[in-house]
């Protein structure tokens, strides 16, 4: 799973696909972070290349925009991918 979606990186470099490569869960404090690696394109990723860029987001139970559904019968890296797509500047990311 990933998501497609094109985004130019403050070098100029264009990416558009985004793959979730770290769930860091901490149930207790019901904090998330999630790491989305960003490929210049499926085929790269597919091909085994590295990610052009890495993007660390952090979710909190008590932050109003991103409130990460903490239940253990959940699938995380669904979840996550969800969370991820309810930011405003990721609303059009498409499921791959």
């Amino acid at each position: 799973m990933g998501l497609l979606i094109k985004k130019e990186l403050p070098t100029g470099e264009v990416v558009e696909y985004h793959k979730i490569t770290v769930t860091n869960i901490d149930w207790h404090r019901k904090n998330a972070v999630i790491s989305v690696a960003s490929f210049i394109d499926k085929e790269i990723r597919d091909a085994g290349k590295s990610s052009v860029i890495t993007k660390l987001f952090e979710f909190r139970e008590r932050k109003p925009l991103i409130k990460f559904p903490f239940d253990l019968e959940r699938n995380v890296v669904e979840d996550a991918y969800k969370e991820i797509k309810r930011l405003p500047e990721w609303k059009d990311a498409v499921d791959v």
